[in-house]
């Protein structure tokens, strides 16, 4: 069955018209942001968009996203998303990754269990969808078609604001004139963090065991060893307590973070610093029987 979800873009301004550039490329550049998001999440549904008659008053355009599925599907993919309003979710969320970064590479990257959180150049940070973040890490069209939006935006001077509201009229992206200039021009390659922190739950390995919290323990993970501090502090005091006794090649299930650099030379993040945030579980090793890690 089709899914639509209304919403509207408006033109701040004194005025009741906005200029044809401004408009057409604006339109333009939120067409192919939404057709390159639900292109990106392989979804299994083509898209329309639809403008809905002008209203008088302040230029605003009313525009209606409506999903509906193939004749034939060949890609099934679970991605999250499953209808029109999911969908719009995610293009206004690329619109507000715009915004947050305002052009500047993000001071640090964190994948948490609720997302993606985005720390900018001032220190501020937010949570997105990781299809939103993947989306405008990776896909140019998607760049591209921002920097035109901003850029036609920035270039006329009867507009002093550009929103997005969804149905009900409630606003969920925002940007006034004086935000134009810095979201005009972004390339792919400014959007990678110089680091970012993976968080993620794995079973580990003991090899070195250090009782003293100030230096790392050595692990077994995938096949490779890594040294990590353990920040649990619940887990270290059942240590000094005596009530935790370890032994070479006990397994923890553990909350596994990741601190990945980047590697200008590589063109690719590489693992940097492990931490042991929390441990969930002790395996003796006289209790493993045929576990394989």
């Amino acid at each position: 069955m089709p899914s639509q979800e209304k919403l509207k873009i408006k033109f701040g301004g004194k005025a009741n018209t906005v200029n044809a550039t401004t408009y057409l490329n604006s339109l333009s550049s939120f067409v192919t942001i939404a057709e390159e998001v639900n292109k990106n999440l392989n979804n299994q549904e083509k898209i329309s968009i639809n403008i809905q008659a002008h209203k008088p008053g302040s230029f605003e355009v009313f525009l209606e996203l409506v999903t509906s599925a193939y004749d034939t599907v060949d890609v099934m993919f679970n991605t999250g998303v499953t209808n029109a309003g999911d969908l719009f979710k995610i293009i206004t969320g690329v619109y507000t990754v715009r915004k947050f970064l305002s052009g500047k590479k993000p001071k640090k990257i964190d994948e948490v269990e609720a997302g993606i959180n985005i720390t900018n150049s001032k220190g501020n940070t937010i949570t997105v969808n990781k299809n939103t973040y993947n989306i405008y890490n990776s896909n140019f069209s998607v760049i591209e078609a921002l920097n035109n939006n901003f850029e036609s935006l920035n270039n006329d001077s009867s507009v002093d604001s550009f929103e997005i509201y969804e149905k009900g009229n409630k606003p969920v992206f925002k940007s006034d004139k004086s935000d134009f200039g810095f979201l005009t021009d972004q390339e792919l390659e400014e959007i990678q963090a110089d680091e970012k922190y993976v968080t993620t739950r794995h079973s580990i390995r003991v090899f070195k065991v250090v009782f003293e919290k100030k230096y790392t323990w050595q692990f077994i993970h995938k096949g490779e060893k890594i040294n990590a501090k353990i920040l649990d502090e619940k887990f270290l005091k059942g240590i000094e307590s005596g009530t935790e006794r370890f032994g070479k090649g006990d397994i923890l299930e553990v909350e596994l973070e990741v601190l990945k650099k980047y590697d200008e030379s590589l063109g690719a993040f590489i693992n940097s610093k492990y931490s042991v945030k929390k441990v969930f579980n002790h395996i003796p090793r006289s209790s493993q029987g045929e576990l394989n890690l």
